[in-house]
């Protein structure tokens, strides 16, 4: 399924390059999926796009098409959506970053965003430049990062990255550790002074408890449940009452019954 999202990835016209064993396998799934009526996710684009070559039409073309995370899109899907461009003279207006994508593995093209111009036929991009979200050190430590990354062609002539002005300077720190243990039980103590710092604040404005829900993020770049395992012994050890859990944890509900009726 991820080499048919790569099957323009060449041409346009190209066909996914599978091997004789995918192949049978394509077919067998086939056969599998008329019985059943059934379609994947991974397949709808692949499939959309050679009915629109074989001549069927949308009952409803869109005018205008809006594409949020245009990096993040397989030759396919990028194919499929020129596809409709161009066939029902419909707009397309993409947004992305160029240095965010992570669906490398599902075949993302990653020049799809840097090639939108010459595709379309368009000047170069308008750069999203303001940050409402990040305060200024957070900006200047992402510039800095991203100053040692090879310019993309296409993409020449990005400003640096402004906060809005009423995020203030913001702080960042950058520690190193001695061990997993000692890099815990810092955060742990760290995560307890700012969050009783925030219930000060809440003390001093008087927000009702029902309002009060801070909550803190830490990111981890691997070994999850490990990480968030030592997270909780240094909050049990320390006696600071802390519970850490992993985000990608399902809620309860998708376990009830009625709920998934709901």
């Amino acid at each position: 399924l991820k080499r048919l999202g790569a099957g323009f990835r060449t041409t346009a016209g190209a066909v996914p390059d599978l091997t004789p064993e995918e192949e049978a396998l394509r077919g067998a799934w086939l056969r599998v999926r008329e019985f059943l009526l059934l379609r994947l996710f991974d397949e709808m684009s692949f499939d959309l796009l050679n009915l629109r070559r074989d001549g069927h039409e949308l009952a409803r073309p869109p005018r205008s098409i809006l594409v949020d995370e245009y990096q993040d899109l397989t030759p396919v899907e990028l194919e499929l959506i020129h596809e409709i461009s161009e066939h029902y003279r419909a707009g397309v207006f993409a947004a992305g970053d160029d240095r965010q994508s992570i669906y490398g593995f599902r075949e993302a093209d990653p020049l799809g965003l840097n090639n939108f111009s010459a595709v379309y036929g368009t000047d170069g991009p308008a750069f999203m430049s303001k940050s409402f979200r990040c305060p200024g050190r957070i900006l200047a430590l992402a510039e800095a990062v991203a100053s040692h990354m090879p310019v993309v062609p296409g993409l020449t002539g990005r400003p640096a990255m402004e906060s809005s002005h009423n995020l203030g300077d913001g702080e960042v720190r950058i520690a190193t550790f001695k061990s997993i243990q000692a890099e815990t039980a810092f955060l742990v103590h760290h995560i307890a002074r700012r969050l009783a710092e925030t219930a000060s604040e809440y003390d001093a404005k008087a927000v009702p408890d029902e309002e009060r829900k801070p909550q803190v993020a830490v990111i981890v770049p691997r070994g999850v449940e490990i990480y968030e395992n030592y997270l909780n012994e240094a909050s049990e050890h320390a006696g600071l009452g802390l519970a850490f859990r992993d985000s990608r944890s399902p809620s309860s509900l998708v376990f009830d019954l009625g709920f998934r009726f709901v």
